[in-house]
């Protein structure tokens, strides 16, 4: 069986036959033109060897440019000759070679580009391998890395962690534990966010959002959940939560922060903290509107994407303020130590 990814290709063998058959790819010293063993995970049964990723075969690529133009050809023969030589310089003998054993290991030579989202999951009989796609760091990283964000870097990255929330809400998902970190960059140039880690999240029933779990890290939990012993609005506590990403993304830190935990505790159900003056006015109004003590006076996921400032900070002549130098950095939390300590 042959599992295919955006990142690896996976090939299931037997556990008492696949030494024999990834040996010659041991034996083999590497070659650009020759496929790697990335890495090999031992069921009860079975083995999981996953490869390089390919874009498509030689066979099929021929059939659907009909010929190739000599260059073109000149040029992926040699490829293909070199891998050979390569074999039987370390004395392996191919046997049954053919076009569709040659693949392609790059998208741009693929006719067919392959489909972002879930990649792989591969099945033993007590374990489940899940495969994503790669990130390219998550948020809370960046924003230290950053001390903060511009507003014009902010309202676009933000609004798609909005547009991520809202998706989920519409379609009976609350988050929980939602945080900067649980967003990670999918592109390189880090423009691009994605939501990850959602096997924690709640599925609820018709519009019923009632929840009473009161796990979380202690940075972003709203009031209601430090002040009821009951159940409360699991969709209104995200909201609270993306207040606390909004205001950190804009200020370099969180509004609610103190070393102790029972004061900071206090600190979030007061509900009371300080927007510095470089934030702008629109920007400040969008950080009030979420971060409400009272659970139904705060915006919905899909009200938030309707609010001014994404606007704004599009518009001519709008001018964000330089960064304070005091003060301007997201702290690091143990969040396995901290998260046991102060929920249970």
């Amino acid at each position: 069986m042959v599992l295919r990814s955006r990142l690896v290709s996976a090939v299931v063998f037997p556990i008492k036959h696949y030494q024999d058959k990834i040996r010659p790819y041991i034996q083999l010293p590497s070659h650009r033109n020759i496929t790697g063993i990335v890495e090999v995970i031992l069921g009860e049964t079975k083995a999981y060897v996953f490869f390089e990723k390919d874009f498509g075969d030689m066979h099929s690529y021929v059939r659907s440019r009909k010929r190739l133009r000599e260059e073109e050809a000149s040029r992926l023969f040699k490829q293909i000759v070199s891998a050979v030589a390569h074999c039987h310089q370390s004395a392996i003998v191919l046997g049954d070679l053919k076009l569709r054993k040659f693949v392609f290991s790059t998208e741009e030579s693929s006719p067919d580009p392959p489909l972002p989202g879930f990649a792989a999951a591969t099945y033993c009989p007590i374990r489940a391998y899940v495969f994503f796609e790669k990130d390219f760091g998550d948020m809370h990283s960046y924003v230290r890395s950053r001390k903060r964000l511009r507003e014009e870097e902010a309202s676009r990255l933000f609004k798609q962690i909005v547009s991520a929330v809202a998706h989920c809400h519409q379609s009976a998902i609350v988050l929980g534990d939602l945080k900067l970190r649980k967003f990670v960059f999918s592109t390189e140039e880090r423009t691009q966010l994605r939501l990850e880690s959602l096997e924690d999240t709640h599925i609820i029933k018709g519009e019923d959002d009632a929840l009473s779990d009161k796990h979380g890290c202690p940075a972003y939990v709203s009031p209601e959940i430090l002040n009821t012993t009951g159940t409360y609005s699991g969709k209104a506590a995200d909201v609270w939560s993306l207040g606390v990403m909004l205001y950190t993304l804009l200020v370099g830190r969180y509004p609610f922060h103190d070393s102790d935990p029972s004061a900071l505790f206090s600190k979030i159900r007061r509900g009371q903290f300080c927007i510095p003056d470089h934030i702008s006015p629109k920007a400040r109004c969008l950080i009030r509107s979420l971060l409400r003590r009272e659970p139904s006076e705060r915006l919905t996921a899909p009200e938030i994407l309707l609010h001014p400032w994404f606007e704004s900070v599009l518009e001519p002549g709008y001018v964000d303020s330089e960064m304070g130098t005091s003060d301007q950095i997201v702290p690091e939390y143990q969040e396995d130590s901290d998260v046991s300590s102060f929920f249970c």
